[in-house]
């Protein structure tokens, strides 16, 4: 079973990693507010995502 420590450091990276492109893609640094926001939004939608590729990974039978 996937450690939860682990999908957390995945989301706060990936959660970065949208900041860094609505900043670099918008010059959003004057507006903080909207980005996080925007990444909130973003954050919501990818931690479903990976909610169902780990219950999807644990219902496949084990190769043991």
């Amino acid at each position: 079973m996937a450690d939860d420590t682990v999908v957390i450091e995945r989301l706060q990276r990936y959660a970065k990693a949208i900041a860094r492109k609505f900043l670099q893609e918008f010059d959003l640094a004057h507006d903080d507010a909207w980005h996080e926001a925007k990444a909130k939004f973003r954050m919501s939608s990818r931690s479903k995502n990976e909610a169902k590729k780990l219950f999807t990974a644990l219902k496949q039978p084990r190769g043991d």
